[in-house]
């Protein structure tokens, strides 16, 4: 049977849109890692943690505030290394996970999640509890509105927080402040604005972290994903964390147009109505990934 035009054009991942400039001009330039007099320079982890916090704050579409606030800093394997720690830190602690309807599936994949109880939206918070937000929001592609909410929430119940912004990158119009105490870790990752999910990379930032935190060991050791960090420092210095969002918005908001749907502040995300019920996540939202149709503009 033929593939319908939805097929072809939307899916339900989060994958992000590739970009050939980001990639070509990784191609032109990755053989120079590998000459004799530059091997050693491979290891770049200061260099790498540095360079990441400066291209977060250069952003001219976003404003990302309290990054100064957190005093720890490693590299991780994209966000999802820096989840599997605090999924690790919540079991040992005798924590119970909880997420909103529509979050990275992941989370709920690799725990002992109840889909009865555990979801924000179904039941309160308890002082038991730990709690995973991505933003921009995994299930749209926008600031939960009920985000700030649940912060003060956690803040009151003290529960710690880890806020996933794996979207980074690829939006426009996001107003976030990090410094809110309830945020205890936070994690930022290449892999969607630069184009970078065959050698993923990104850093995690916490308040305190603790003595069976493995990302720190790995920073201490000298264990890290040198060459995947060797690339995202070199994209980081050529491409600022705008270059999808500029690129891709006027065909995004094109693409909305056409199909009436709603675009997010992700360039790669739309929300649409009752016709797209198919891509429901949780049944919360339509989240329609628009790469493919961004793509044949």
């Amino acid at each position: 049977m033929a593939k319908s035009q939805k097929d072809l054009l939307f899916t339900k991942s989060g994958n992000s849109i590739y970009n050939d400039e980001i990639r070509n001009y990784l191609q032109e330039h990755i053989s120079s890692f590998f000459e004799k007099e530059k091997f050693n320079s491979m290891q770049c982890q200061t260099e790498y943690i540095d360079t990441f916090l400066q291209w977060i704050k250069s952003s001219r579409n976003n404003r990302i505030q309290g990054l100064d606030t957190f005093q720890e800093k490693v590299i991780s394997l994209g966000v999802t290394q820096a989840l599997d720690q605090f999924h690790y830190d919540i079991i040992k602690n005798n924590k119970r996970l909880r997420l909103f309807r529509g979050e990275y599936p992941y989370n709920r994949d690799v725990h002992p999640f109840r889909w009865d109880k555990d979801f924000i939206d179904d039941r309160k918070l308890e002082e038991e509890d730990a709690v995973i937000i991505s933003c921009p929001f995994s299930g749209s592609g926008d600031v939960h509105p009920k985000m700030r909410e649940v912060l003060d929430q956690c803040e009151n119940l003290k529960i710690p927080v880890f806020i996933d912004m794996a979207w980074f990158g690829t939006c426009g119009g996001l107003d976030i402040d990090l410094s809110h105490p309830a945020i205890t870790d936070v994690g930022f990752s290449l892999t969607k604005g630069l184009t970078c999910g065959n050698y993923r990379s990104g850093i995690r930032i916490s308040r305190k972290v603790l003595p069976t935190d493995r990302l720190k060991l790995h920073l201490e050791w000298q264990h890290g994903i040198h060459l995947n960090t060797k690339i995202g420092l070199l994209l980081m210095k050529r491409f600022s964390p705008d270059t999808q969002f500029n690129k891709y918005r006027d065909k995004q908001l094109k693409v909305c147009l056409e199909y009436s749907l709603e675009p997010s502040l992700c360039v790669h995300i739309a929300k649409g109505d009752d016709l797209w019920n198919e891509y429901s996540r949780d049944g919360a939202v339509n989240r329609i990934n628009l790469r493919e149709a961004i793509k044949k503009y």
